[in-house]
């Protein structure tokens, strides 16, 4: 079987690292979350410091090391009054609006739960931006109010996309890049709907929203630092091995960006594995 199989996808992931990515395999998820915390709570303080304020991008999955993060905040005493953090995404209904912040699978909702609401009055409230489907050029204003985006963080989806940047689909194949797509409203891929309800709604692939709101691209290839997590396991070892290749593939959205820029790249041993391991 193996001599079906590109080589990429069963060598160490080392040997397959593109010349613009920096890879760090950590031993398990929980390094990773760690690190994921650390490297937020971090760069506030470094822009902070440097800039007087900061400007992040945050995804809403990997979600874990939310709680970790907000007590890092809290014991280094951090002021987020200054600190603007656009959100990569969120859900729509039916009726092209967000979804409730009380549903379950909101992204609005999953923030205040797992990160805002843990974070100490005293810290301040910092300035946070969900894409809106009616004031889709709110996230580019935010972005020249700030200056630039310090850090763009991100994950990986399972076909390579980061926020709802996926794969355009043109008479049932994959097509053209979105590499220069700016926010926008977005129809969701079968197999998107699919794996998310499978992970998040126990499979009830029915009630899964069909549609989104999304940043785009080139707000996050224009960070001054990109750093993308993976700690999927076996179902993302291919989308990480592209995107660590750093090879543009239109198939996989993520390497419009490690094929272009400089991006770090964090994972763990059993994500970073081959995919017959």
């Amino acid at each position: 079987m193996t001599e079906f199989i590109p080589k990429w996808l069963t060598d160490p992931i080392e040997a397959v690292r593109g010349a613009k990515v920096t890879l760090h395999v950590l031993p398990d998820r929980q390094s990773v979350y760690e690190h994921f915390a650390q490297s937020i709570a971090e760069n506030i303080q470094g822009s902070m410091r440097e800039r007087g304020r900061c400007c992040l991008i945050l995804p809403v999955g990997p979600t874990a090391h939310y709680p970790r993060c907000a007590q890092i905040i809290n014991d280094l005493g951090l002021n987020l009054s200054h600190t603007t953090i656009i959100h990569m995404d969120e859900y729509l209904g039916a009726d092209g609006q967000w979804i409730d912040a009380s549903h379950p699978l909101s992204f609005r909702g999953v923030m205040d739960t797992l990160f805002y609401h843990r974070i100490h009055p005293s810290s301040g409230k910092p300035r946070v931006i969900f894409p809106h489907p009616e004031h889709l050029d709110e996230i580019s204003r935010a972005i020249d109010d700030c200056g630039g985006v310090d850090v763009a963080y991100g994950g990986i989806g399972i076909h390579g996309h980061v926020a709802f940047n996926e794969p355009l689909l043109a008479a049932g194949t994959r097509s053209a890049s979105v590499a220069e797509f700016p926010p926008r409203v977005v129809q969701l891929n079968p197999e998107t709907v699919v794996m998310n309800a499978s992970r998040s709604l126990g499979g009830w692939i029915d009630a899964f929203p069909r549609a989104a709101v999304t940043i785009g691209v080139p707000q996050l290839a224009a960070a001054r630092q990109l750093v993308l997590y993976a700690d999927g396991g076996r179902w993302q070892r291919t989308a990480l091995r592209m995107a660590v290749r750093g090879i543009l593939d239109p198939s996989y959205p993520v390497t419009a960006l490690t094929s272009r820029r400089s991006t770090e790249i964090v994972t763990d041993a059993d994500t970073a594995a081959g995919i017959l391991e």
